[in-house]
């Protein structure tokens, strides 16, 4: 919170001749009803109800711009009260722009269930805890010729969790980039980055060192079809303290991160592959296989209708223990939009978890949501 407030002050506080401001917001309640809800073999359900009202914050010039949003996640338990949550985010982004180069920074603080992270997290769907997370990411590019661009990139965020049990961590992460546009339709290059991540629980104590190299491309087969991607190699140290016990592994491997995107008349395509590093709640850095698929078909003018899937194995990304899940994720979904300010969104959602420590376990959810967004007030000075 406190960078999204320090950074928010400075941006009210620039001059702004000629700058256009923008304050708006959006509502959206939710009624839901899941029937295992904490994602266990011993099935718990409930209805729950959930809105997270948001107010957004922009101010744009010809060559800089900022951009803030402060709200609130709230949900209610029918049968699980123990789960009722409130919880505050925060977010702000700015950037400017010269001849050549661009700067940018952006920074959050959110709270948030760690059942709502425990895909990339501990895989824990079962826990009540509150992780809290802060993070702050400036960035600089330049233009080097007409063709050519480099960037440097870096953040460091941090998660603090509310019960002993779970480990917090830090990260730190530094990256570089050099582009080159080879045509119109294609561009390539090269990319190098070292990650830090530090984990301190009540037993133990984690630290690793993640250095890779690759490279990146994008191609636009046509207007309506593209594909971009980067993959690389990663090298990763990793000592890891338990009481008097201490253990160094060291090793080679990938990451990856590839998109593709296709439109039509009526239909949106988008394939998502990626394999990534995660520090995890349990003390340990998660390697996870990732790929989703979503489709949205525009049945009228106002009505849609929407497929958002996804599958993930996740384990441990040093050699000194196994955790090994798999995640399943099917969310199909009809949106109407009443008018230009509300909209209707009612869907299926379903889940399965399998791994070590959990054997085909699966729920099941369908809710219905009503969107409201305020167009708000713009003024310039």
């Amino acid at each position: 919170m406190r960078y999204s407030l320090l950074l928010l002050g400075v941006a009210l506080t620039t001059p702004a001749l000629s700058a256009e401001w923008v304050i708006d917001g959006r509502l959206t309640p939710k009624i839901e009803y899941d029937d295992n809800v904490l994602l266990q073999e011993s099935k718990q359900s409930s209805t729950i109800y959930s809105v997270s009202p948001t107010l957004n914050f922009s101010r744009s010039l010809e060559n800089n711009s900022v951009r803030a949003s402060l709200g609130y996640d709230i949900e209610r338990y029918a049968s699980l009260s123990r789960l009722n949550r409130e919880n505050p985010f925060a977010d702000i982004s700015a950037s400017y722009q010269t001849m050549r180069s661009g700067y940018g920074i952006s920074a959050s603080y959110r709270e948030r269930t760690v059942r709502s992270i425990a895909e990339e997290d501990t895989g824990d769907f079962s826990s009540d805890a509150t992780v809290r997370s802060r993070r702050i990411a400036p960035s600089y590019s330049y233009q080097l010729t007409e063709r050519d661009v480099i960037a440097f990139n870096a953040s460091y965020s941090e998660l603090r969790y509310d019960q002993r049990n779970f480990s917090d961590n830090d990260t730190l992460t530094l990256s570089s980039q050099w582009s080159r546009s080879f045509s119109e339709r294609f561009s390539a290059g090269f990319n190098a980055g070292y990650t830090q991540y530090e984990s301190t629980g009540e037993f133990t104590r984690s630290d690793y060192d993640s250095t890779n190299f690759g490279v990146n491309l994008s191609y636009r087969w046509t207007e309506r079809t593209s594909i971009t991607g980067s993959a690389g190699v990663n090298y990763l140290k990793s000592t890891v303290r338990t009481g008097p016990v201490k253990q160094n592994d060291s090793n080679r491997g990938t990451l990856a991160s590839v998109a593709m995107s296709h439109q039509t008349t009526l239909d949106n395509f988008s394939l998502n592959l990626s394999r990534s590093l995660n520090p995890s709640g349990e003390g340990v850095l998660n390697q996870q296989d990732r790929v989703s698929f979503n489709w949205s078909r525009k049945l009228t003018d106002r009505m849609s209708f929407n497929l958002s899937t996804s599958y993930s194995q996740t384990s441990r990304a040093d050699d000194t223990g196994s955790n090994k899940r798999k995640f399943t994720d099917v969310a199909p979904n009809l949106s109407w939009r009443m008018t230009e300010t509300t909209s209707i969104n009612t869907g299926y959602r379903y889940r399965k978890i399998q791994g070590d420590r959990e054997d085909n376990i699966n729920g099941n959810a369908v809710f219905v949501s009503f969107g409201y967004n305020w167009d708000g007030i713009r003024f310039s000075r």
